[in-house]
């Protein structure tokens, strides 16, 4: 039994569970994708855009509809980055939920440039609280791991600012 839920979940529910949360993970990187200047609406919890980006995301693709309504929340998003991105399969190693207990995660990656360390190191940058234009265009630029072990790798935060602002103009 679960000490959060106080729920029992079996292999295949929690199998289940995962597949639609990376599902609609992969639905929202794909809706959002390379957009820059979108803000977010805290009400709706979700892309604060206009009728007509909206209007033309759900005919690329409808499953978009659903998101309009209610998306991921920064919150979410980053816990769900952490859950399915920069995880690597080899010949001698593999991870999926289906997969049993013995198998290894393989993850990418250098101490201190996590996304959630990263977005923390952003935060503090002076106009880059969370929620800001900067904020919101780290959050899509810190996908990319090479991104973020050179911003890690800054250890002045002016220069981590100007670095952002470099790579905001270069967008």
């Amino acid at each position: 039994m679960s000490k959060e839920t106080g729920a029992e979940y079996n292999k295949s529910q929690l199998k289940n569970k995962w597949d639609a949360f990376k599902e609609q993970w992969k639905i929202w990187k794909e809706l959002i994708g390379k957009e820059t200047g979108l803000g977010w609406n805290s009400k709706l919890r979700t892309v604060d855009a206009s009728d007509e980006w909206w209007h033309n995301k759900i005919q690329i693709n409808p499953k978009y509809a659903k998101l309009r309504r209610k998306g991921n929340s920064p919150d979410i998003e980053e816990k769900f980055d952490r859950m399915f991105m920069n995880t690597t399969a080899t010949g001698d190693h593999a991870w999926a939920p289906s997969s049993g207990g013995t198998t290894s995660v393989m993850m990418k990656g250098s101490q201190g440039s996590s996304i959630a360390e990263v977005m923390k190191a952003v935060s503090s940058l002076p106009g880059a609280g969370p929620g800001s234009h900067l904020w919101l265009f780290a959050t899509r630029l810190f996908l990319n791991q090479e991104k973020r072990e050179m911003f890690t790798t800054m250890e002045d935060p002016n220069i981590k600012l100007q670095w952002l602002n470099y790579e905001l103009s270069e967008k």
